[in-house]
């Protein structure tokens, strides 16, 4: 499976707008054993290294707070290996989030 992926930028392309939309069966493929959250404010798992199985248990719980969850690449910047990427995310918040009950307001 990785070896179709030509290149860092398509692997992290198919991260944003394939797995963070429900297909799992990818973090086999493109998520590290040792995946490290860096820097993401309020994401209980931010600084922390985290399984495969972690990985989806985070988008899972996403998702149940935002179930019409999408995301959109605003701009990908490849630099050999390294990949940067802005993106934006849109949803409705439909269930709970880190306690805070649903307010079925829309997100972006």
């Amino acid at each position: 499976m990785i070896s179709e992926y030509k290149n860092n930028q398509q692997i992290i392309e198919d991260i944003v707008l394939k797995v963070w939309s429900g297909q799992y069966d990818l973090i086999e493929y493109l998520i590290s054993e040792n995946y490290e959250i860096l820097h993401d404010p309020g994401d209980p798992f931010e600084g922390k290294h985290i399984s495969k199985d972690d990985y989806q248990l985070r988008i899972e719980k996403l998702r149940e707070s935002f179930p019409d969850l999408l995301f959109e690449i605003i701009k990908i910047v490849p630099n050999g290996n390294d990949v940067a990427v802005s993106w934006l995310m849109k949803g409705t918040h439909l269930g709970m989030l880190n306690g805070l009950k649903p307010t079925k307001r829309k997100i972006r």
